[in-house]
């Protein structure tokens, strides 16, 4: 069985504060107006409604149980239908978005079957609805195998050959990983630093029930597992730490609130707000209120 996914979802749509969220109320949605991708998208004569569509898809996929998957809670995938009946928006304009995304030129989603492989790109079908048989043509999304393994595929043949096995590390044994890879990240890393960031991979997924395409992918440079890991060490990792601007220290503080505040139970949230004043100071404590107001509102 063939589903919808959204290509580079825990790079592009996740952040450092839906990380710590075991449901999403809200989605990161980057702004760059002048990419390829956004310019094709609504350089068509429905592109308004097809960019309006698209942005649903995420608050829909940012739901599912695997986020960034188009799946539903029975299993099944999503389909036009399915996507109509949940956003209140015609049939047909999720019909023509999925086909236009799915598309090499565009490429934001991606078909892959019930292993976690991405297609090749072989032409535009759309989802088949329930009972229907297999589509004589698949959504393809034209993203090139890069050697980086996919859910599912540990020691398993695709069509390119056979996958490399993974195994696994951590000390709840979540994070998996193929012998070459563990080798690049001591490598690069060494293996003390290596080992702190594969614990705090590893704890996270297995207190959150995370799910990532690749593991190796959550190692990179600006991967927000190393953040934890420089927070944890120290100057280890960033002997000389730039001083803060006010505006910067600002920042920061309303993120570390905010963060705090989704990551506690509900009977609990109303009071660490009313606390926040006491550590981080009243400006800090009313921005933080405004912006969890809006935002919930």
């Amino acid at each position: 069985m063939n589903y919808l996914r959204v290509k580079n979802w825990d790079e592009i749509y996740e952040n450092n504060r839906t990380r710590d969220l075991k449901k999403m109320q809200w989605v990161p949605v980057p702004n760059k107006l002048d990419g390829d991708g956004y310019t094709t998208l609504v350089d068509h004569k429905n592109g308004a409604a097809h960019y309006g569509a698209w942005i649903l898809i995420l608050q829909v996929a940012s739901k599912c149980d695997t986020r960034g998957t188009l799946v539903r809670g029975n299993g099944l995938p999503h389909d036009p239908v399915s996507l109509s009946r949940i956003t209140r928006v015609p049939k047909k304009t999720f019909e023509e978005t999925i086909s236009r995304l799915s598309d090499p030129e565009i490429g934001w989603l991606e078909v892959v079957d019930a292993e976690g492989v991405t297609e090749k790109p072989q032409g535009i079908a759309t989802i088949p609805q329930d009972g229907a048989g297999k589509p004589q043509g698949v959504a393809r999304n034209g993203m090139e195998w890069n050697g980086m393994e996919e859910k599912g595929t540990e020691g398993k043949k695709t069509r390119g050959g056979r996958v490399p096995e993974k195994k696994k590390f951590g000390e709840l044994g979540k994070v998996k990983l193929t012998d070459e890879e563990y080798a690049k990240l001591i490598e690069k890393h060494g293996k003390e630093l290596a080992h702190e960031a594969i614990e705090i991979l590893d704890t996270y997924i297995g207190t959150k029930g995370a799910k990532y395409q690749s593991h190796f992918a959550c190692f990179k440079s600006n991967s927000w597992v190393w953040g934890r890991v420089a927070e944890s060490k120290g100057n280890l990792l960033n002997p000389s730490p730039p001083q803060m601007t006010p505006e910067q220290k600002f920042e920061k503080e309303l993120n570390d609130v905010i963060r705090e505040y989704d990551c506690r139970p509900d009977n609990e949230q109303a009071d660490y707000l009313r606390s926040v004043g006491d550590k981080y100071g009243q400006k800090v404590g009313a921005a933080a209120r405004r912006w969890i107001e809006q935002r919930d509102a």
